[in-house]
């Protein structure tokens, strides 16, 4: 999961997170290793690319190949990446949800639009008679 996340997760949020919970640079550039199976694909239809001047080449095929592998990659480090990130919510459910003392002011304001829109609430069946003839005509 990890390793999913460093490779295939989007390039500065992973590098702030990492610098914020103050993990170590050395595991960090570890933990980046892999991203060669990731970086050698992509490389390679560039290639394949620009040396096929004929579309029935073998390079134009080997380039499509290239393609296709490189988006099974990027796709195979989303959903590792995302099953990481599920798993550690899941596990950490109480802590993630649990409200802080410091969010007490947005609290009180989530609670305080929730009431205010339940009170605001409107229905047909509360709107007059003449009213709810205007809007009627007025949409003929």
């Amino acid at each position: 999961g990890k390793v999913a996340i460093l490779c295939g997760g989007p390039d500065w949020p992973t590098s702030v997170l990492a610098g914020i919970l103050k993990l170590s640079v050395v595991e960090c550039e570890i933990g980046t290793l892999p991203i060669i199976g990731f970086i050698v694909p992509f490389a390679l239809t560039g290639s394949f690319y620009l040396k096929s001047s004929d579309p029935t080449s073998m390079l134009a095929s080997a380039s499509s190949l290239m393609l296709v592998l490189s988006m099974a990659v990027t796709g195979v480090l989303w959903a590792v990446s995302a099953w990481a990130v599920q798993q550690a919510l899941e596990q950490n459910r109480e802590e993630v949800t649990r409200p802080l003392a410091q969010n007490v002011d947005l609290e009180w304001l989530d609670y305080r639009d929730f009431f205010v829109k339940e009170k605001l609430q409107l229905t047909w069946g509360g709107i007059p008679m003449g009213v709810r003839a205007v809007w009627v005509l007025g949409a003929l």
